[in-house]
């Protein structure tokens, strides 16, 4: 980072930022102390002190205290590029400039897409609901009725023509299983993938856990200062049993569903219910995939599938979104004794390779639980659809294992750089220095001094 004077006479700070995994590209963006502030503020109402340096009217102009400014920004940015939840939400990719376009263009693309589709009457922007950029939710009105519009743009794994994507959504659509939410419309264009449903009165899971309103901001409605409501273990075996029961489902069609979280699961009458499955076809990375790129034990789809279960299962038992696998014994030690068996399977495998969905729905934990079964004894899927899914699924496992490989490569170089510039090192090449040059001095005198016998 850098500060520079506008014509203006402000300080602006020129912030290089650099993504270093996938495609590698660099940029700048200019930004002003009142833009750091804006921003601190927005991600402050999730709890966590982010360290933004105080405002100050005399004296911001001197060399000193734009220095000690500058160091603090930086910090304030390293904390906020080392969290997913902060680096991954629209203020955050916005604010460094991550995506070339604004929440204006991603607004103007809704209204685009549903213009003609009398039926519905866009209503209320929900805006920042969800944690992720790209991906936006109205309410829309047909009738009395109260639907939910979600639209997520196109992500790197993304495979297939618009109409491939399509017919792919009308399959998807279909299906008609019991713990998979009913999805009254969902169609895909050259911008991204659209869907409308049945809105949800109390929200999702999450928000029954974290007693919230989902029509707030997602930083507000999960601040780690509220209060989690903690479910019973009898309640958690049978919701989780219902999810990886419509996993087993997914993984049997290549559906690659990998945002296994309570925030994507709704509660009815029937039990649990997934939401946003179709959205898998737009190719955006898992809420998980931070820490799947951590476990070098997680490679197909269905490891995938068993990661983000783990994460969920850990989620209901804890209200922690993500299991904390640099300090393995510390997260199990908060999970319920019944349920640390499965979990230390999934984060800590013995044999580095983990459980099936079938072996952990014939866990000891699940086997007793009834579900529901679907009414087709089979399910006929287009050649088309079968083809798309499947080389999704191959995008996914192979950028996972690309990010994962250069991941590891930065670390290494990061570690033999610290090293290089530790204080420890640096005494030891001067020991080595120093020793050379007296063995190179001993030398000089011992030449000299045989030339003086001569």
């Amino acid at each position: 980072m850098r500060i520079k004077t506008s014509c203006f006479r402000f300080q602006e700070y020129v912030i290089e930022v650099e993504v270093l995994l996938g495609n590698a590209r660099k940029w700048t963006v200019q930004r002003r102390y009142t833009q750091f502030s804006e921003l601190s503020k927005h991600l402050e109402k999730f709890g966590v002190e982010l360290g933004l340096p105080p405002k100050k009217l005399i004296g911001n102009k001197k060399e000193q205290f734009l220095i000690q400014r500058k160091e603090a920004l930086q910090k304030f940015l390293d904390v906020i590029c080392s969290h997913s939840l902060f680096y991954s939400s629209s203020v955050v990719v916005e604010f460094l400039g991550v995506l070339p376009e604004t929440s204006t263009a991603l607004h103007e693309w809704i209204l685009l897409s549903v213009r003609g589709k009398s039926q519905w009457i866009l209503s209320e922007k929900r805006a920042n609901c969800g944690w992720r950029a790209g991906k936006t939710f109205y309410e829309l009105r047909c009738g009395r009725s109260l639907l939910t519009l979600s639209a997520l743009r196109y992500g790197p794994d993304r495979f297939g023509t618009v109409d491939a994507i399509n017919e792919a959504l009308d399959f998807i659509r279909s299906l008609e299983y019991p713990y998979v939410s009913e999805c009254v419309a969902s169609w895909a264009d050259e911008k991204g993938i659209l869907a409308v449903r049945p809105a949800f009165g109390h929200g999702t899971l999450r928000d029954h856990i974290y007693k919230s309103n989902w029509r707030d901001e997602f930083f507000v409605k999960y601040c780690v200062e509220r209060s989690v409501c903690s479910l019973e273990a009898i309640d958690v075996r049978f919701i989780c049993r219902q999810v990886l029961e419509a996993l087993s489902l997914f993984c049997a069609l290549s559906i690659p569903f990998l945002d296994v979280h309570s925030g994507n699961i709704s509660i009815s009458d029937c039990g649990c219910e997934m939401i946003d499955v179709e959205q898998v076809l737009a190719g955006q990375p898992s809420f998980h995939r931070p820490y799947m790129l951590k476990a070098s034990w997680v490679n197909t789809i269905e490891d995938m599938m068993v990661f983000a279960f783990g994460e969920f299962l850990f989620e209901l038992l804890t209200g922690f979104f993500s299991f904390p696998l640099n300090s393995i014994n510390e997260g199990l030690a908060l999970a319920p004794t019944i349920f640390q068996p499965i979990l230390k399977s999934i984060f800590a495998p013995e044999t580095r390779s983990l459980p099936t969905l079938i072996e952990l729905i014939s866990s000891d934990l699940f086997v007793d639980i009834p579900v529901a079964k679907m009414n087709r004894r089979e399910i006929r899927m287009p050649a088309s659809v079968k083809k798309l899914l499947d080389r999704l699924c191959e995008n996914i496992c192979k950028r996972l294992r690309s990010d994962r490989a250069q991941q590891n490569r930065i670390q290494r170089e990061e570690k033999i750089r610290q090293l290089l510039l530790s204080e420890g090192e640096k005494l030891r090449r001067k020991q080595i220095v120093k020793c050379q040059q007296m063995e190179l001095s001993k030398s000089t005198n011992l030449e000299e001094g045989s030339a003086a016998v001569r």
